[in-house]
């Protein structure tokens, strides 16, 4: 049981140290949102781009989360990898996007069932 629990840890910690980058690239346009009191509606492009780069990885976070924790787990269990991110993303997407009446919805504070699947 020592060794499974090693292994847990240590997949849990390579995961998230590959997500670090995309976390600080979506902390870095909340920041300059609040601190510099930009508008969203800037005519800016730099500053447009750079708001919509950091709002995309805040909006794909989980997703990148799942599919970390899944291949370190997957990768360190020695199972199948792909099958292993496949079946999590499934389960996330079961979980994180509803339809209903004929339109897709999508839940944006899914970290906490990111980690969990």
């Amino acid at each position: 049981m020592k060794i499974s629990n090693n292994l847990l840890h240590l997949s849990l910690k390579e995961a998230f140290l590959d997500i670090v980058p995309f976390y600080i690239i979506s902390s870095l346009g909340i920041l300059f949102i609040n601190v510099f009191n930009i508008d969203a509606n800037t005519n800016n492009i730099v500053i447009k781009s750079f708001l919509h780069i950091s709002n995309t990885f805040s909006y794909l976070f989980p997703i990148f989360l799942i599919i970390a924790i899944s291949y370190y787990l997957a990768n360190n269990y020695h199972i199948s990898r792909f099958i292993s991110i496949c079946i999590s993303l499934l389960v996330f997407i079961k979980f994180a996007w509803v339809i209903e009446n004929n339109q897709l919805y999508y839940n944006h504070h899914m970290e906490i069932y990111a980690f969990f699947i």
